[in-house]
Formats: C-alpha cells, sequence, structure tokens
C-alpha cells in the first residue's frame, strides 16, 4: 500500500491495461494479486534469496556515509608512533564531536549468525523434519491416530496385566510381551507411512532418469540485437540487473522436481551456508525464481554486483549444483543427470541458455547503485569495530578494513605468477607503459614473438614485489590476438573469456571498467598485442630499461606503438590515489 501510494500516478498507467483492472483503489488492486511463492503443494512455484538479510536501507546508507567519515579520518591521522587502540580512540573522540554521528558508537543490532549445520550430515534431522512440514502435511494426522491408536490399546493390555491373578514373575514377563507388541505396532505404523512413500520416491526418479535422457539440449545463439540492448545496459554502476524467462517443461513430474529444487536450495542456503551466501557467492543483493500463475514461465530476476560474466561463472564454479537443479526443469537447459548434476558445468552451452532467456530490463530499482554486497558487510563490520573494540587486538582488526592488514600467507605457486597480482609495487615509484604490436604474419613470425617474449622474461618480476633487487622492473600483458600469434592453437583461444576476448575497449566492458573519459587512450582501433609496465625506483632506472626492451622489442621485428608515463608516486602517503 505504501508503493502504491507513492507511485500511483506512475504505476495506475501500468496496471489499468489488466483485463481485470475496475478503476478503483491501486492498493486495493495490488494486495488483490497478491501470491505466496515457495516450494509447497499449495503454493506457487519459486524461490527468494536475500544477500543482505537483516540490513535496512536506512542503516546500509548510514553505515556507508559513516564509513566514508571514518575512512577520510584514518587516511589523515598524523602517524606518530600510536597503538591501534589510541588511534581508534582518537577516531571514537572526532566521531563524538559530530551530533549526527552520535549513534554510532551505539553497539549495533547483531548481523544473522553463521548457520548452525556445517555437513549435511548433520543437517539431516532438520532436513526431515522440513520435508515432513512441507511435502507431508496431509498424512501427519492419519501417522498421529495410528501411533495414538497402538499407544492407547498397549496401556490397555499392561492395565489387564497388571490387573490378572498371575504372580509377580508371571507378570513381569506378560508386561514384556505387551511392550515387544507395542514396539512391532510402532514399527508396522512407520513402515505403513514411509513404504508408500518410498515408492513413489522411487516411481518419480526413474520417471525423471527418463525424462533427462530424453531432453532436448538447445544450442541456438542468443539473439544478437536482444543482446546488444541488453549489453547496452550493463555495467553503468558495480551493480548490475538481469531478467531471464525460461519455461517449464511439461509434465507432472517437472512440477514436482522444480518444488523439490527450490526446497532443497532454499533449505540448504538455510543450514549450511553463511547469511547472505549462496556456497562462497557473496555477490548478490537479491534474486528470484517464481512461476507466473496460470503459466509454464519461470521468471528470474536479480541485482548483483561486477559483471554478468563473473556472476554465471561464480554459479558455474562454486554452485551449479543448485542452479542445475532448478534450472534442468526448463526448456533448453544444457543435459543434467540425477536433477543436480551436469547441467551447468557444460559452461559455454550455460551461458549462451542463460543470455538467450534474457530479456532487456527497462528500468530497475537499486536502493544504494554504488555500494556492493562487499561494501555492505564491511561497513557493518566497520561499525561494530567503532563501537565496541576494546582491545589491541580488535582495534587492528578495525584499521584492517582500511587497508592495513598483512597479507596471509597462501599456497599460491607465487614464482609463476607476476609481482604486480600481490600489490602496486608502490615502493617503486616511477614508471612507464610500452604498447607493443608484433610484427607482420609471415612464417617467422611465431618464432619472432616467441623468441621476443624469451628475451624479455629475464626482466619480468615474478613473486612478492618487495623481495625484487632489480633497480627497474616489468610486467608484461597480453593481448587475445598475441596468443595464436606465440604459438597458441586458435581453437584454444576462442575458450577464453568473452571479457578477454573482446577487450576493454568494448562500450560494456569500458564501462564497467569505469574508462568511460573523452581522452581516454585506447580505442576500439588499438590493435596492440601486448603491453609493458615498467617500475623503477628512479626515473634514470625506468629510462634505462626501456631502452634495453625497446631494442629487443625492435630486434625481433616487432615496434613500440606507444609509451605513456606514469606519475610518480608522491612521498606522502596521503597524497597517493589511484
Amino acid at each position: 500500500r505504501e508503493l502504491a501510494k507513492a507511485l500511483e500516478a506512475e504505476l495506475k498507467p501500468v496496471f489499468a491495461m489488466a483485463e481485470d483492472w475496475a478503476d478503483g483503489d491501486l492498493s486495493d488492486f495490488l494486495v488483490g494479486h497478491k501470491v505466496k511463492s515457495g516450494f509447497g503443494w499449495t503454493m506457487l512455484a519459486g524461490l527468494p534469496f536475500a544477500g543482505t538479510p537483516v540490513m535496512s536501507v536506512s542503516r546500509i546508507r548510514q553505515e556507508a556515509a559513516l564509513a566514508d567519515r571514518v575512512r577520510h579520518m584514518v587516511l589523515h591521522q598524523k602517524e606518530s608512533g600510536l597503538r591501534a587502540l589510541e588511534r581508534l580512540e582518537a577516531i571514537r573522540s572526532d566521531v563524538r564531536k559530530d551530533a549526527a554521528l552520535a549513534w554510532a558508537l551505539e553497539e549495533p543490532p547483531p548481523l544473522p549468525a553463521n548457520a548452525p549445520y556445517p555437513t549435511i550430515p548433520k543437517a539431516i534431522p532438520a532436513l526431515a523434519k522440513s520435508f515432513v512440514v512441507t511435502y507431508l502435511w496431509f498424512l501427519l494426522p492419519l501417522l498421529v491416530a495410528m501411533l495414538i491408536y497402538g499407544a492407547l490399546t498397549g496401556a490397555m493390555t499392561a492395565w489387564d496385566t497388571l490387573s490378572s491373578s498371575l504372580s509377580l514373575p508371571h507378570k513381569l514377563w506378560a508386561l514384556l510381551q505387551d511392550a515387544w507388541t507395542g514396539l512391532s505396532w510402532l514399527l508396522w505404523a512407520l513402515l505403513s507411512f514411509a513404504t508408500p512413500l518410498l515408492l513413489v520416491a522411487g516411481v518419480l526418479y526413474c520417471r525423471l532418469r527418463k525424462l533427462e535422457a530424453a531432453d532436448w539440449v538447445s544450442d541456438l545463439a542468443p539473439d544478437r540485437k536482444t543482446a546488444r540492448e541488453i549489453l547496452a545496459r550493463e555495467n553503468h554502476s558495480p551493480q548490475n540487473h538481469m531478467v531471464s524467462i525460461t519455461v517449464l517443461k511439461p509434465g507432472l513430474t517437472r512440477k514436482v522436481t522444480i518444488r523439490l529444487a527450490f526446497w532443497i536450495v532454499g533449505t540448504l542456503c538455510r543450514l549450511q551456508f553463511r547469511p547472505g551466501h549462496l556456497a562462497e557467492i557473496d555477490t548478490i543483493h537479491f534474486a528470484r525464481w517464481v512461476q507466473l500463475p496460470g503459466t509454464r514461465d519461470i521468471v528470474f530476476f536479480s541485482n548483483y554486483d561486477g559483471s554478468w560474466e563473473s556472476y554465471l561463472e561464480d554459479f558455474i564454479t562454486r554452485a551449479h549444483e543448485g542452479l542445475t537443479a532448478v534450472w534442468s526443469n526448463t526448456v533448453g537447459f544444457p543435459r543434467s543427470a540425477n536433477l543436480f548434476q551436469e547441467g551447468a558445468t557444460d559452461g559455454e552451452r550455460f551461458k549462451r541458455y542463460a543470455r538467450r532467456s534474457m530479456v532487456p530490463t527497462a528500468f530497475w530499482y537499486s536502493a544504494y547503485p554504488a555500494l556492493t554486497t562487499s561494501n555492505i558487510r564491511s561497513n557493518a563490520v566497520l561499525r561494530r569495530g567503532l563501537a565496541a573494540a576494546m582491545t589491541e587486538q580488535d582495534a587492528q582488526l578495525f584499521l584492517a578494513q582500511f587497508g592495513s592488514a598483512e597479507r596471509p600467507e597462501s599456497k599460491l605457486e607465487t614464482t609463476e605468477i607476476q609481482s604486480l597480482v600481490f600489490g602496486g609495487l608502490g615502493f617503486k615509484p616511477f614508471g612507464l607503459m610500452m604498447a607493443v604490436k608484433f610484427g607482420g604474419p609471415d612464417a617467422t613470425q611465431t618464432e619472432r614473438a616467441s623468441a621476443w617474449l624469451r628475451g624479455i622474461l629475464d626482466d619480468v618480476a615474478f613473486g612478492d614485489g618487495r623481495r625484487l633487487k632489480n633497480p627497474a622492473v616489468a610486467t608484461l600483458a597480453l593481448g587475445p590476438d598475441a596468443l595464436p600469434r606465440l604459438g597458441l592453437a586458435p581453437e584454444a583461444c576462442t575458450t577464453f573469456p568473452a571479457a578477454f576476448l573482446e577487450g576493454m575497449a568494448d562500450p560494456a566492458r569500458r564501462r564497467l571498467l569505469g574508462d568511460v573519459a573523452d581522452d581516454w587512450r585506447w580505442s576500439a582501433q588499438n590493435t596492440d598485442d601486448a603491453v609493458l609496465l615498467v617500475y623503477g625506483d628512479s626515473a634514470t632506472s625506468v629510462s634505462a630499461l626501456r631502452r634495453k626492451l625497446a631494442k629487443l622489442t625492435k630486434a625481433h621485428g616487432h615496434r613500440i606503438s606507444v609509451t605513456i608515463p606514469l606519475q610518480p608516486i608522491p612521498e606522502d602517503r596521503r597524497e597517493r590515489k589511484e
């Protein structure tokens, strides 16, 4: 009703086109069309998901503003040997001076606790209870009646035995026989209840496997015009929006299995995963599947962080079982097995299916478009630390929210990963960028490109950059056209992510990366194959390595197309920025 009141002028013309619209009160019309979605027999099939549960819009906005203020305070503190707790107390003192931030020093409401069941075996009792309550509720009166009848019959038999004239040993023996009879009745009642269910489950499973073997799998590509419309709407902010419409496969079996899929995914999320997480995926603001009333149309819509490609890759690599369980019930989905298996693991076919099912979104709403779920969670942690940190260790954790934490030990093969991945090499304050264009397509191109790569490797820095001894080092980035020229088979090149193959000059990628300035140097016409980023202790050491790399590049028949000097990094840390 609040929505109708606030947006009546905008919404009324839309709903006035509904065939059952009577020119009356919009709020009554909306309330009259509410439907309850879920996974029970009497509900409309559906599943909702909230990525930041318990966090109200006003709280999220307040904590974001607080984080900006406190971040400014931390970055402009003069580091004069203060301990972490002393730095925190200084920040608290500044916050107290601002009456508008008084709420920030009161301990906030707790966030939802982590899931209580870490493994599926421990979750089985809760799953069994949920299954009975969700799907077998109409049989519970029968089971209860059978158990009550058995208990009363056993009690009456025991009373007759105790009232008889038998001797005490014979009475005890008779009571044991009565107890065994009662236990047998209980087991019979439970078996009578469970056996038909197991038979139904067996028939359903066999029917599902037969349908899965015969399912039609679509290899149709997305419509190019529609895809362009969707891409034009993506990557305008840290958040994106997705709307997908698919069709439920016909038949009773799929009506049952999609509800079971929704129940399993929803219940395991509650029992196993951290609140707001799907497995390890933590970039979803909200998501919802719902079957439109009176149709077989399944609508999926979601607000999420990052690009569409990364969103789907997260599901393919981290939560493909749940995704397959739901969408395998719809027409054209990649071939699945046992409801949960295969399916979305066929990544490229699944992406085509997902993109083809999407429709352009005319508009969508976000209450805080500049915030990611990671921002929201870290802001909540920051607020709690500001209000409640009492020890030196707590204060260190608080300051770590601003990038003060040391990089933890890991099992990465650091000797095979370029140093720039581990940090910005800010301790080498001078730098430049060199774009390289490989020589023309001739028989020796691959040999010359490979020789150039071998030649520059001695100056490319790997591992933790702080251990680098050279006065200047290089980082190498390769474009998609460089890979076949270095000898990688063309069919292998096509398997790289679309973001890499399209390049950062693509309009959708430019918006995602924030490269939207008019004077941005990269363009769609750029055909460079590689970029060398040179970092050094001094301008002299950078120039020396530049000359060496340029000479090596020319010697192998390639050329430097452009050289761009990088801004020296200021010594004053407060003046540093990306």
